[in-house]
C-alpha cells in the first residue's frame, strides 16, 4: 500500500496523527462502492473518550460505534470529504473494542 493510499483528509488528519504516534499503522485502505467512502483501517482500536474534542468541535466530524455483526471497529468519518478512520473489532473482547 502507497503512503497516498493511507492519507487522510485535513479533518482526519489530526485523529490519524494522534494514532500513528501511538504506534498505531494503517493496516489497508478501501473505497466502499455503495456510499464511496474511502476507508483507513489502523491495526489498533480507536477510542471516543481520546478524540472526543476533536467530535465536539467539528461539524465536520461524526463518530460510529464498532458493528459486532459486520465485524468493523469504531470509526470517525469525515461527511464533508466522505472518508473514515476506522478502528479494529474484537469479537471477543466486545469492551475494549467499543473503548467506553
Amino acid at each position: 500500500m502507497s503512503d497516498q493510499d493511507s492519507e487522510v483528509c485535513e479533518h482526519l488528519r489530526p485523529i490519524s496523527d494522534y494514532y500513528r504516534g501511538r504506534g498505531v499503522a494503517v493496516q489497508d485502505a478501501t473505497i466502499v462502492p455503495e456510499t464511496g467512502y474511502k476507508i483507513v483501517r489502523l491495526d489498533g482500536f480507536v477510542y471516543r473518550k481520546e478524540i472526543l474534542s476533536w467530535l465536539e468541535h467539528s461539524a465536520s466530524l461524526k463518530w460510529r460505534w464498532a458493528d459486532p455483526h459486520y465485524g468493523e471497529g469504531n470509526s470517525v468519518l469525515c461527511k464533508t470529504c466522505k472518508m473514515a478512520i476506522e478502528g479494529k473489532f474484537d469479537l471477543s473482547d466486545p469492551d475494549k473494542t467499543l473503548g467506553e
